[in-house]
């Protein structure tokens, strides 16, 4: 990275975060889908409790979750890249699903810290 691009990248979730409080505030169903689109891939696993919210508020707006991922397809990444065992892939793999703020991956993906854990280091569970 250059020195610009290490300046500006801590600013960029936070960027993404105001954004997606904006459009979730306005009630802008097509601009919170786009944002949600963005937010994931971007994928940054601090985003990932912001992005649940703005998932269940475009719910409430009549605009399904968003987003071009979704659980099913995440949960079978995740378990194919425990049962790779290599760990920068299961640590990507875990970032995936954290960012993508899907509740319903929280135990796969405590599962999964577990297992990475085991093969030596990572973001414990």
């Amino acid at each position: 990275m250059t020195k610009l691009t290490d300046r500006l990248a801590p600013k960029i979730p936070d960027t993404l975060r105001e954004q997606l409080k904006t459009a979730m505030k306005e009630k802008d169903r097509f601009v919170l889908e786009k944002i949600i689109l963005q937010c994931e891939a971007a994928a940054f696993p601090e985003l990932g409790s912001d992005l649940r919210e703005a998932r269940e508020v475009l719910q409430h707006l009549g605009g399904g979750r968003g987003g071009f991922k979704n659980p099913d397809s995440l949960r079978g990444k995740l378990k194919l890249a425990v049962r790779w065992k290599d760990k920068p892939h299961l640590e990507r793999v875990i970032n995936e699903c954290v960012a993508s703020g899907f509740p319903e991956l929280d135990t796969e993906v405590h599962k999964a810290r577990d297992v990475l854990d085991i093969l030596g280091g990572g973001q414990g569970g």
